[in-house]
């Protein structure tokens, strides 16, 4: 593997770490103080969010690194496979709302979310490394 594509793993690697770290500590705020957030920002009524709340900082989480990970698709301008990637995820996302989403209400809509996201990530990384082992060869 030659040393310009070993920069750019070490810069795409520190980039979904980047993303990945920001929304964690978007998770650990939200856990810790969500409902006091909610009732601050919305008013007291919403405080029952609370675990919606978290349910989203954690889709948003996949969302932050699944962004870096896309970033680097498109440094490899491979436009293309960020349709795939994307259709791949909000098929992932119709599929949880149908299974989930009547039954479990706004709390199920927002897991529907984080399947959606996880394909995203999921499929954003693979597609990266699949297309990073073609160039070596």
């Amino acid at each position: 593997m030659n040393n310009e594509i070993q920069k750019f793993i070490k810069v795409g690697v520190a980039s979904v770490a980047l993303g990945s770290s920001v929304g964690i500590l978007g998770l650990i705020v939200s856990m810790l103080f969500g409902g006091r957030l909610l009732g601050l920002l919305y008013g007291e009524r919403y405080m029952i969010y609370k675990d919606c709340f978290v349910i989203i900082m954690l889709a948003s989480t996949l969302w932050y690194a699944a962004g870096m990970a896309g970033c680097m698709l498109n440094a490899m301008r491979k436009f293309g496979h960020q349709l795939i990637v994307n259709l791949l995820s909000l098929a992932a996302s119709a599929v949880a709302i149908i299974g989930v989403g009547d039954k479990y209400g706004i709390n199920g809509m927002a897991w529907a979310l984080v399947a959606g996201m996880g394909v995203r990530l999921l499929m954003a990384v693979a597609v990266v490394i699949m297309r990073l082992r073609e160039g070596a060869n």
